[in-house]
């Protein structure tokens, strides 16, 4: 059983995460308060680590109950306020009215857009980019339309964070379906990166992460059924945002033979239909996404780095795209060795890692899926960019304050060596440790 000590302690750490998140939900403007938000997520994130430093022998610490209720309370603590590091969210807002009011997404961008409705209009105006059309894929147009139903910006907010939460309950099931503690999941319930970009900020990645996981928690039963609607909930969470395509042929490597046509239809049908509904105005949106693929960059260390040293543009993208894939084709190969369920998730925690050290453009929601692994592989190296991402916020502090967009070199720097210092580091550790307990073993 656990000592008095050790409930002492468990008891007092959701206690300590609370009265963190109520300290930095007290900040008038995170935006503008960039240093408060990277002290305060750092404070949390350590706090998060060395909770989990050394697992309890004797079974978990916290309930199911505890762990989501938490993550619902500081939750609620950021949703009520409006988007303030990123305006990501007004796109999706006016995408999913546009859909409502029976139009297709695809076919104007938000400046071609004409409306009566005062309210529309508001938000309308603080779209960024208003003159490209949405870039978003097919399943999340769905959620956006889902969510602008709601009628509100805080509402639109409020269908996100109860997506997030269930992604929450579904790495919990996932872990204890695999026979690990379940107090790993506090590394995403709890963590800042989910809980601030999807309750503040609103961003969609927590519905592709939520269809990746029913997808994950559903492969592999016995009921065809269960297995076909995983296929559907993979294409579902490809077309809300793109990178979790990467994780499709790792995903039916890893899959029973025996029910592998079946997720494979399932998620080819599913894809077709969904991309149909949009047709033909689909197309324009591969527009943005070329404009996207080629010119857009934030934050990006190696690209930063080669374009410094007159390195065209399109070949450094080219190069960082062959070494993300060569890494991602040999860990797919790599897991014929083990097709288990676990496996399968360090495979799609080492693209993320990789995707988030080679992309040109680094914005700090793209780390998301790579906390949403931690719990299954909390390795060091992983919780310290999922916490370096926030560096980049800085450029914010000139930008609303002036209206200047001026990237930093050294935040570039900071946030891709934090996680080459940490492996680093533990690499030695591991490395002394192991000499000492030789020459003890010698004398």
């Amino acid at each position: 059983m656990m000592t008095v000590r050790s409930k002492s302690i468990a008891a007092v750490i959701p206690f300590i995460v609370l009265a963190s998140y109520l300290l930095l939900s007290q900040v008038h403007d995170l935006a503008l308060n960039i240093t408060a938000l990277v002290v305060m997520t750092a404070l949390i994130t350590v706090i998060l680590s060395f909770s989990l430093f050394k697992e309890s022998k004797t079974g978990p610490r916290w309930s199911k109950s505890v762990i989501l209720f938490t993550a619902l309370v500081i939750r609620l603590l950021f949703f009520s306020q409006p988007p303030t590091l990123s305006d990501d969210m007004f796109r999706y807002y006016v995408d999913g009215r546009q859909i409502l009011a029976g139009q297709n997404p695809y076919c104007k961008a938000p400046a071609q857009i004409k409306t009566v409705d005062t309210s529309l209009m508001a938000v309308l105006n603080k779209v960024n980019h208003p003159d490209l059309v949405t870039i978003y894929p097919p399943a999340a147009q769905i959620v956006f339309a889902v969510a602008a139903f709601t009628g509100s910006i805080t509402g639109f907010k409020a269908i996100l964070v109860l997506m997030d939460l269930c992604v929450c309950l579904l790495i919990l099931l996932i872990l204890e379906q695999m026979g690990s503690n379940r107090d790993r999941s506090i590394l995403y319930a709890w963590h800042p990166l989910p809980v601030l970009e999807t309750a503040s900020s609103g961003h969609i990645d927590t519905a592709a992460l939520l269809f990746l996981f029913l997808a994950l928690f559903l492969m592999n039963k016995k009921s065809w059924i269960q297995n076909a609607f995983s296929g559907v909930m993979l294409a579902a969470s490809c077309l809300v945002k793109l990178f979790p395509f990467v994780f499709v042929p790792a995903f039916f490597w890893c899959s029973n033979r025996k029910t592998l046509m079946v997720k494979l239809l399932s998620f080819g049908i599913t894809l077709f239909v969904l991309c149909l509904v949009f047709l033909p105005d689909i197309m324009n949106g591969f527009s943005t996404l070329r404009l996207y693929m080629t010119d857009w960059e934030f934050s990006g260390f190696l690209y930063r780095s080669f374009r410094s040293a007159g390195m065209p543009s399109l070949v450094i993208r080219g190069l960082l795209a062959v070494v993300f894939l060569s890494i991602v084709i040999f860990h797919t190969l790599k897991s014929v060795n083990d097709q288990t369920i676990h496996g399968l998730i360090c495979q799609f925690h080492a693209f993320s890692f990789a995707y988030l050290m080679l992309t040109p453009t680094l914005h700090p929601w793209y780390a998301i899926y790579l906390v949403a692994f931690l719990p299954f592989l909390p390795g060091v190296s992983g919780i310290c960019l999922s916490w370096s991402v926030f560096l980049s916020y800085y450029v914010l502090i000139a930008y609303k304050s002036v209206g200047l967009w001026q990237e930093s070199d050294v935040m570039a720097i900071l946030v891709f060596s934090a996680p080459v210092l940490a492996w680093a580091f533990k690499a030695t550790m591991n490395k002394l440790t192991s000499q000492y307990k030789q020459v003890n073993a010698a004398e």
